[in-house]
């Protein structure tokens, strides 16, 4: 059984320039502002349209060291 997609994780450069685009340009709405410890955060943004659907914008820099060599 398949159920729809309800999260999608986009890692980014700079959270609070992304978080402008998505919240002041493309009129997503905040649903989520999370600190994750140190200084770190990720933020779930959705269209208003879409209540199921959540981007998670996750800022690259939120890697510790060893899971940024990985990638």
């Amino acid at each position: 059984m398949t159920g729809p997609i309800t999260h999608s994780y986009l890692w980014v450069a700079d959270l609070d320039r992304a978080l402008a685009f998505y919240r002041d340009t493309l009129g997503f709405e905040v649903r989520e502002d999370v600190a994750v410890g140190e200084g770190r955060r990720w933020v779930t943004v959705g269209h208003p349209g879409q209540p199921g659907l959540r981007l998670a914008l996750v800022a690259v820099t939120s890697l510790d060291d060893e899971a940024a060599g990985q990638h």
